[in-house]
This record gives structure tokens, sequence and C-alpha cells, in this order.
């Protein structure tokens, strides 16, 4: 028998070896399944063409429903929003909505808007509709909106369990219909929409700490009108006087952006020129995000000279900003500062 060449065994061995790992060789039950890779944004541009909105994102064209009809109004004039051209098509007449996604957590946010010549007032158009079980009864979309061609966003949370998400759609007056359709996983959602704190500002002033130790941000977001401080008055009704020396006045608007969602803004006022000296000597109208104050009277209000007044109310923003505007009656506008509490 012929001795074995251990050696020349060995070699031929490692030679194997390093040609097999040149070649790629197909594995079966190891790829990549994609239906494990992380979601990311669908956007669907209901009734209409595939898009890129002014902020740069991408809309799918209209998919996914069953049933019904679409329009396009290329030449509306849209307000309440930063992307008008998401609301000049709509889906109409629908039944229902479907769209395959990884089972999870996700936010899935309608947009509507009121743009049917036929319809002229809240109850012209009314229906129902079901996001995954969550049922929102009587929408109405003019109500919503505050009015004709004014966008609207619904947002709902949902868990999708079994591999899709279904909309389904119940008309009561009209017709339903729907302008865009996002859904957003929920870890992008949260961290997009990260709650805000609160903002302070010191109208007419500098950035302050107050009494209480609060941080507000100096004079901004007015577009018109002038400043003034008294900075040795004694102010009345308040547990921080600082905010009440300072006044911006004979503005025309203010404006601050913030995330779309619910606040509670607080108005602080108190008459401290010397030239009123009653109730009647200064009288305006302000405005915020459509709720209307008129023939507001600071003096009245405050109960006289140097006494702190604060006005709160409850507003919900759509389209990216805060929106106070103010109209002379008698002498001019004033506002001492402004509070500005998310999620309330």
């Amino acid at each position: 028998m012929k001795p074995i060449n251990m050696k020349s065994r060995l070699l031929n061995i490692l030679h194997s070896v390093t040609l097999l790992s040149l070649v790629s060789i197909p594995t079966r039950g190891l790829a990549a399944d994609p239906t494990n890779a992380a979601p990311e944004v669908i956007r669907i541009n209901a009734g209409g063409a595939a898009i890129k909105d002014s902020s740069g994102h991408g809309w799918l064209a209209d998919t996914g429903f069953e049933g019904g009809d679409v329009i396009e109004r290329p030449d509306l004039d849209i307000t309440n929003t930063k992307q008008p051209e998401l609301y000049r098509s709509e889906h109409y007449l629908m039944d229902s909505f479907s769209h395959k996604l990884p089972n999870g957590k996700y936010q899935v946010k309608l947009h509507f808007c009121e743009a049917y010549e036929g319809v002229s007032g809240p109850g012209d158009r009314v229906f129902t509709f079901e996001v995954e079980g969550k049922s929102f009864k009587d929408f109405d979309v003019w109500a919503k909106a505050g009015g004709f061609a004014k966008a609207y966003v619904e947002t709902v949370d949902v868990d999708i369990a079994d591999g899709k998400l279904d909309l389904k759609f119940t008309p009561q007056v009209e017709n339903p219909a729907i302008n865009g359709i996002e859904i957003i996983p929920a870890a992008l959602a949260h961290a997009n929409n990260a709650k805000p704190t609160a903002i302070r500002i010191n109208a007419g002033g500098t950035a302050i700490k107050d009494a209480s130790g609060l941080a507000w941000l100096a004079d901004t977001g007015f577009e018109g009108g002038d400043v003034i401080e008294r900075p040795d008055l004694d102010i009345a009704n308040t547990k921080q006087p600082e905010i009440y020396r300072s006044e911006h006045y004979l503005m025309d608007s203010f404006s601050h952006k913030l995330p779309n969602g619910k606040y509670q803004v607080k108005l602080h006022f108190c008459e401290t020129y010397e030239g009123v000296s009653g109730a009647g000597d200064r009288v305006f109208t302000f405005d915020v995000e459509g709720k209307v104050f008129k023939d507001f009277d600071v003096w009245a209000k405050a109960g006289g000279f140097a006494k702190a007044y604060v006005e709160t109310v409850d507003v919900s923003v759509t389209d990216g900003k805060l929106d106070i505007k103010f109209t002379p009656q008698v002498e001019n506008p004033q506002v001492n500062a402004i509070e500005i509490i998310p999620g309330v």
C-alpha cells in the first residue's frame, strides 16, 4: 500500500476551502424578511396623482379605496395648511379603505377639506367613519374646519394586528369625502410629535425669570406696533408683577410656530397708560385662532388701573402656528404677556 502524503492532502483541503469562500452560495431561509423591515411613513393623495408637497414629502397616487369616485380642483385656495396641494383632490362616496402593513402601532392622520360648492354650511355633509374599530360619528368637515376650503386633520392612534389598516365610511348627509391619508409608525410619530413645553413671551420686554421661577422669552412674534416698559410700577392682582411692567401695543397680529395640537393660551393684560382713566378709554377686539373677543376693555376686565387680568382660551392648532389678530376700536390694542401651554 502506497503511503498517504498527509501534507499534500492538507494542502488540497485548504485550497478547496479557499475556493468555497470566494463563491456566493444561496442560503435558504436566511435572507432578511422584507415584512420585518422597519416601516416607513406612507402618504396617500386621495383622489389625485402622486405629488411632492411643499414640505418635500412624497404622496402616493390615489390607492386602497373600495368604491366611490375622485375629483380634482387644481385652482382652489386652501387655508389652515402649509400643504394646500394635498387638499385640491378628493376621493368621495367610497365604502372603505385598506392598506397592507406590518403589525404594530401606528398614528393615522386623515386630511379633510370641504371644497364642494354644493355644501354651504355645517350639516350639509355628515358621515361616520371607523379606523380600526375606532368610530367617529356624525363627522362634519365644515364644522370641524370652520368653513369652506379650510384644511382639517383628524389624528387617531391604532394597533394593527391583522396585517392591514382598515377604514370604513358610512354616509348620512351627502357623501363621505377625504383628501389624504398618512400612516405613521408609532415610533416615528412619537419622535416627531414630542410634547412641546410651555412657551411664555414677555410682550414689550426682555427675557426674564418671574417670581415663580418661570422663564419668559423676550418680545417676539408681533407684526407691527411698538413697545414700552414701566419698570417701577406697582401691579396688583398678581404674583408675577414683573411681566406687567412692559407691553406691546398698536400691533396688528401675533404668530408663533407650533406643532399641531391642542393648546391653552393665556393673554396677560394690565392697563398702565396714564392716558386711560376709566372703562371705555381703551377698547379693542382680538381673535385667537378664530375665537373672537369683541369690545375688550382691559380696565373693565381688571377692575381698574395697574391691575393684572388674564384671559384664557383653549384652541386647536392645525396649520403649524398660533395666530392672534388685533383690531383697534378706542385707543390701541395692547398686551403684556402671552403663555402657550400644550395639551390642555
